[in-house]
């Protein structure tokens, strides 16, 4: 069954060119004003409104304040188009609710791909929101809608959650930012990381299985950051959980910064990166390149090598000596053998701290090599 859109824009030239571009794949509603959406809304309601800002009677910002007004109409998934720049209109239409920003005159293949995309976020929305805080659902949903795309990323989300939970507990050994890492909430953190490329939703899929990629095919790619950010943001709005998703998007949306301040997307350097961003920056790059996602696989060794030469360049310093004292763990991991691994001498006093926060005794075993019994002897002689 064709999804629905509404095409709401005072320009007939505009209108007729959306028309043109989505139909055949959309059943598409042309509109010559907010007034008359308003009353096909009575009778037709739409999988996606797009909207234009300026128009005579009534604005398209004026339109989405009697959308949200109505609740009937107010979990419509909108966009705006807009022959305004980008720049000085994303984040504003962004506050408002907005999935996205599409610029005129249009582009075909842009305009189909921003429909595609946001209806696709509204559909995973939906299902996580129906999921709760469930972590079965949620990687579940990261697997469907990620993974099924990208067969170069399978076991990426499974492996991610495995090295997290080695370099919270290498960290807190250390004593490396144990004030904070003692404040989180590792069932909550585990998920929040496995959601970290999220947006990846709106990268292509010729693009996430290709190789030796163009740089405007990485610019695509390089979106995905702030697309994770939007996504974690409009769950948030519309979810009664305010704690996972502020989390997530910490995840999402700064595992690509740099330590010195030149990564994406938001440019950020040093401590003014979240930890969370900071952890997985040195992990997550740890696995696409022993895994080859988007350049040639490179060897254990050379991984760890690339990622010690940039110590203070792209990743925090004490990240990186944290991750090279637990490298043979990551490396078990990376290869598929966890199972062989054996714990370390100091692994009894990493579990404790983290039972201490609340870490569930089967992500311990994973994290230390312990078996579930030590594990349970430990716990039991805490609480005695």
């Amino acid at each position: 069954m064709q999804r629905t859109l509404f095409v709401v824009d005072d320009n007939e030239v505009n209108r007729a060119t959306a028309k043109q571009t989505l139909e055949g794949r959309y059943r598409v509603f042309p509109l010559p004003s907010a007034l008359k959406m308003l009353e096909l809304l009575e009778k037709v309601v739409p999988d996606l409104i797009l909207l234009d800002i300026e128009m005579p009677q009534m604005s398209g910002v004026d339109a989405v304040a009697k959308i949200k007004a109505n609740s009937a109409w107010e979990n419509i998934p909108f966009m705006f188009m807009t022959s305004w720049g980008e720049d000085l209109m994303m984040n504003h239409c962004l506050q408002l609710g907005a999935f996205d920003i599409v610029h005129k005159p249009f582009v075909g293949a842009v305009l189909i791909n921003r429909v595609e995309n946001c209806l696709k976020i509204d559909g995973l929305i939906q299902r996580a929101e129906r999921m709760g805080r469930n972590q079965a659902g949620l990687a579940c949903v990261l697997s469907d809608i990620i993974e099924s795309r990208d067969v170069k990323n399978a076991g990426h989300v499974e492996r991610i959650a495995a090295y997290v939970k080695l370099m919270v507990a290498a960290l807190l050994e250390k004593g490396v930012y144990a004030e904070e890492l003692r404040a989180w909430d590792m069932d909550a953190v585990v998920v929040a990381a496995m959601l970290h490329d999220v947006g990846k939703i709106s990268v292509p899929e010729a693009i996430l299985g290709g190789s030796n990629l163009t740089m405007e095919q990485y610019a695509v790619l390089w979106g995905h950051a702030a697309t994770g950010e939007a996504i974690m943001d409009a769950l948030s709005a519309k979810s009664e959980d305010k704690d996972l998703w502020p989390l997530a998007r910490r995840f999402a949306g700064c595992h690509h910064e740099n330590w010195n301040g030149s990564g994406y997307p938001n440019a950020l350097k040093g401590e003014q990166i979240p930890l969370e961003g900071r952890i997985l920056a040195v992990v997550d790059m740890y696995d696409e390149l022993r895994c080859g996602r988007y350049q040639a696989a490179v060897d254990h060794t050379r991984a760890v090598g690339l990622i010690q030469r940039d110590a203070d360049v792209r990743y925090d310093p004490k990240i990186v000596a944290a991750f090279l004292e637990i490298q043979k763990a990551v490396a078990q991991i990376a290869e598929g053998k966890t199972a062989k691994a054996e714990p370390a001498p100091d692994a009894p006093s990493i579990a404790k701290k983290l039972l201490g926060m609340g870490m569930a005794i089967d992500d311990i075993v994973t994290a230390t090599s312990l078996s579930r019994k030590d594990v349970e002897r430990l716990r039991d002689a805490e609480t005695e």
